[in-house]
């Protein structure tokens, strides 16, 4: 599928040689190494082992980058739910004006006109 022809299961040598003028010269010599006989899943390795590295390097960057958008994600999270119950406990319009004018609500509307009713 490499040399892009249906050509490649009959001609061999052919394709070796289209692959090998394609490709990098590290994926061509991979490509002969699996057609060789005597080929096991050790020498393979071996022969790929700086280009898996090398992926598996990326894998870990974009892992982190990923874990670290997430953790700005909960951080919004959990400031929006903080925000939605401090809005539920300081306006509660079926008691009135007065419920939040005591006790430990009262810190609360402080807070809340502290953050959001500033001016300079």
């Amino acid at each position: 599928f490499a040399t892009m022809s249906l050509q490649a299961y009959h001609d061999v040598q052919t394709s070796v040689e289209l692959i090998r003028n394609r490709f990098s010269s590290d994926l061509s010599n991979f490509i002969t190494q699996c057609f060789r006989r005597d080929c096991n899943i050790h020498d393979l390795l071996v022969s790929s082992s700086h280009h898996l590295a090398d992926h598996v390097d990326e894998w870990y960057s974009h892992s982190d980058a990923l874990e670290e958008h997430l953790c700005k994600q909960l951080e919004s999270e959990r400031l929006a739910r903080i925000l939605i119950k401090l809005g539920l406990v300081n306006d509660r319009p079926e008691y009135g004006d007065a419920w939040s004018e005591t006790g430990d609500r009262y810190v609360l509307k402080l807070f809340r006109d502290y953050v959001f009713h500033q001016t300079d």
